[in-house]
């Protein structure tokens, strides 16, 4: 019954609905939550791209916070403040939660295994830095996996 009365929806009916449906989302980009990002814990490490496109190095910052383990040599993500990455987090917020994409959100405890197909900590920072695009291949580790670090304030 509700794929027909879809299906009989006006051009203009459908804007109506998609604004309505868009709203929240809408809100999320201007009112961002840079504190922390809404995903679910996985019982298996996970592994993402998340690519980012800038036009101005310079100018647009990336936005993560990450250091060391020294005990694993991972690069642990600490927080994602105002910025790219925080912008990309809010697209990834906009699709519905339980959903591969959401899920792709960095976040505290993420590990940052590649930058540009870089390994090394130094080149790493350098693409963060100074690379229009960024291609980042991500880590979520289960919790019992996780970085110390992940859980320092």
């Amino acid at each position: 019954m509700a794929a027909a009365a879809a299906a009989e929806r006006s051009p203009d009916e459908w804007f109506e609905y998609l604004q309505e449906q868009h709203s929240k989302p809408i809100e999320l980009l201007t009112a961002r939550n840079t504190v922390s990002a809404p995903v679910d814990d996985v019982e298996q490490a996970m592994e993402f791209l998340v690519v980012i496109r800038r036009t101005n190095p310079a100018l647009e910052k990336f936005g993560i916070i990450y250091k060391v383990d020294s005990a694993t040599q991972s690069r642990v993500v600490l927080t994602i403040k105002e910025g790219l990455c925080d912008l990309y987090n809010c697209q990834m917020r906009l699709h519905p939660p339980g959903s591969s994409l959401r899920e792709r959100q960095v976040v505290r405890g993420d590990e940052i295994l590649l930058v540009n197909g870089c390994r090394d900590h130094d080149q790493i920072k350098d693409c963060l830095l100074r690379s229009n695009d960024v291609f980042l291949r991500i880590r979520r580790p289960p919790p019992h996996e996780r970085s110390s670090l992940a859980a320092l304030e």
